[in-house]
């Protein structure tokens, strides 16, 4: 059986709530996988969770997992969610990060229009969030919830400023800086451009 990103991502909070360990999920794959789009939704999730807008069970798979966020109608493509869904300042920053990542780091390629060319280690950092009080039992409960992330980047590809191969581009940044400015004020955006 191939891994679920919903049910990876069920075992390393298990491990997290049932435990109190840290964990680690390596997302690796060939380039065009879909590492980055599986990073984002592994953030979203685990971000997710220990908010007021998902009722997660105790030790949930990867179906459990996945109706989480469909239940809070969150997706990690269209970033972080409406402000209404429980998602504290610090999850919404940490979430938000990755369209930037992604401008400074990722370029076209022959292979894939969004490939990233560096690497990256992203720390979430959980820490206990008193959740309102079981209506049964009469207490609460302690949730991991996110408190704040580390990322760090390595192995920048820098050669692609100066140099592309045929059919590719530099950081997305640099034709986004381009659009914005040739856009009407206010319309600036920080989604890759589409190739002219």
């Amino acid at each position: 059986d191939r891994p679920h990103v919903f049910g990876v991502a069920a075992s390393a909070l298990r491990g997290i709530r049932e435990e109190g360990r840290s964990q680690t999920v390596l997302i690796s794959g060939e380039s065009g996988a879909g590492k980055t789009e599986t990073t984002k939704f592994v953030m979203q999730f685990l971000a997710t969770v220990g908010t007021d807008v998902v009722d997660m069970p105790p030790s949930p798979d990867a179906a459990a997992a996945a109706a989480v966020l469909a239940s809070a109608q969150l997706s990690p493509r269209d970033g972080v969610g409406s402000s209404c869904c429980g998602i504290s300042r610090v999850e919404r920053k940490v979430l938000g990060s990755n369209p930037l990542l992604e401008a400074f780091g990722n370029a076209q390629t022959l292979r894939n229009s969004n490939s990233s060319r560096f690497g990256k280690y992203i720390e979430l950092q959980f820490g206990a969030a008193d959740t309102p009080p079981d209506t049964q039992a009469g207490e609460g409960t302690s949730m991991p919830r996110l408190l704040g992330a580390r990322i760090h980047t390595y192995l920048l590809e820098k050669v692609r400023v100066i140099g592309q191969g045929k059919g590719e581009r530099s950081f997305h940044v640099f034709y986004q800086a381009l659009a914005a400015a040739n856009a009407p004020e206010g319309c600036g955006s920080l989604r890759p451009v589409a190739a002219a």
